[in-house]
């Protein structure tokens, strides 16, 4: 059996990249022997559903791992001497530490496997004598950062490109035309069984994903509050896990939202969350194609987004939700207001959020995948 090497960057917390690759992985078992690599730390009990069969290596290399998220983090804290001394960090590992990573991943691989991988860290890692697949989970815009560009320099250049919709190929392979021929698009699997529900719940809302930077889990609390000011009923869900817990919690009590706003950890059986909820609401400053929005698609929840980035018109199209574009709490919630007195337009995008979810079934992507897979 043909093995595959599919390098990941943690497996403590939820994260878009990590469930939908092992949602993947968890198919692909099938046809495949696959091992994880793992950057981070070595995790006991996951908190991902694992197929038994699927081996798991942990490099446990903290530091350089999410080191994007983690320099963000620091320069809003204004902590920017660790924000310095992390990308020193990450620029060492980048110019000398990685060839003690990539001469152990050349020990245990062979030409005839098949590498994949999924963030800045893991490119870094592969040595030149072996074949890889770039996967890429951001948008464009994320990708052409100085950031991006400046740490490409230092990782070998992959057999195959792999970005998550047509208008990300697009945008991207416009502008870099010598990839075109070695890039494609396929989207993310969809691991929850679709269920039509048309239904109406009083206005309960959900966030779903890490409390980071990132995904601005305060920001969404002070829309609520505004959405409150306007005399707005509703029931707010939190499910994640992430370093701002402790100011989201102190900006509700602050806003007297204790009433309105749950906080909850992460949580396994997203298709039962997502059974009672009438939106999702996203407020992330960037995304690929974020998974969790073609999950609550698939349960017939539509989704109510900030816009992060050129994915955001394939992931939420016209008819299955609601894009704000200009990043303001007071318009956030007043658009999110007309909507939830809009119940007939609320049912529509319910049912179109459904139909827009059968073209990532299962099905569909593991097809995709194993026709790219057959050709190593």
């Amino acid at each position: 059996m043909k093995k595959i090497y599919w390098f990941l960057q943690q497996l403590e917390y939820f994260g878009g990249t990590e469930t939908a690759t092992i949602s993947l992985c968890n198919e692909l078992i099938k046809y495949y022997d696959i091992t994880l690599i793992v950057t981070a730390r070595k995790i006991i009990n996951p908190p991902y559903k694992i197929d038994k069969n699927i081996k798991i290596i942990y490099l446990n290399n903290e530091k350089i791992s999410r080191v994007d998220e983690k320099i963000v983090k620091f320069c809003k804290d204004f902590h920017y001497f660790k924000a310095f001394l992390l990308s020193i960090n990450s620029t060492i590992f980048s110019i000398f530490s990685k060839y003690k990573y990539r001469r152990y991943i050349k020990n245990i691989t062979t030409n005839d496997d098949i590498l994949i991988t999924s963030s800045l860290d893991n490119y870094l890692i592969i040595p030149r004598c072996r074949k890889y697949l770039y996967h890429y989970h951001f948008n464009s815009k994320f990708y052409f950062s100085f950031n991006e560009r400046f740490m490409s320099l230092f990782y070998h250049k992959p057999y195959k490109y792999i970005f998550l919709n047509k208008t990300i190929y697009n945008d991207i392979t416009s502008k870099i035309k010598r990839i075109k021929n070695k890039s494609i698009y396929i989207e993310n699997i969809i691991k929850l069984e679709p269920t039509y529900n048309i239904n109406y719940y009083n206005n309960n809302l959900i966030f779903i994903g890490r409390y980071a930077d990132q995904k601005d889990p305060l920001f969404l609390i002070k829309s609520l509050y505004e959405l409150k000011k306007l005399n707005v009923n509703f029931k707010m869900n939190f499910y994640g896990e992430g370093k701002l817990l402790s100011k989201m919690m102190e900006l509700i009590n602050e806003l007297n939202l204790n009433e309105e706003i749950a906080i909850n950890g992460e949580s396994n059986d997203i298709k039962s969350i997502l059974s009672d909820k009438d939106l999702l609401l996203l407020t992330s400053d960037y995304e690929g194609m974020p998974l969790v929005i073609n999950e609550a698609n698939s349960q017939s929840v539509p989704v109510f987004s900030t816009y992060f980035g050129d994915s955001t018109i394939d992931a939420i199209l016209d008819n299955t939700g609601v894009i704000i574009y200009n990043k303001d709490p007071k318009e956030y919630a007043l658009k999110l207001k007309e909507l939830l007195l809009n119940k007939d337009k609320l049912m529509e995008y319910r049912k179109n959020s459904y139909l827009n979810s059968l073209k990532y079934s299962k099905e569909t992507i593991v097809n995709k995948r194993l026709e790219l897979l057959k050709n190593f």
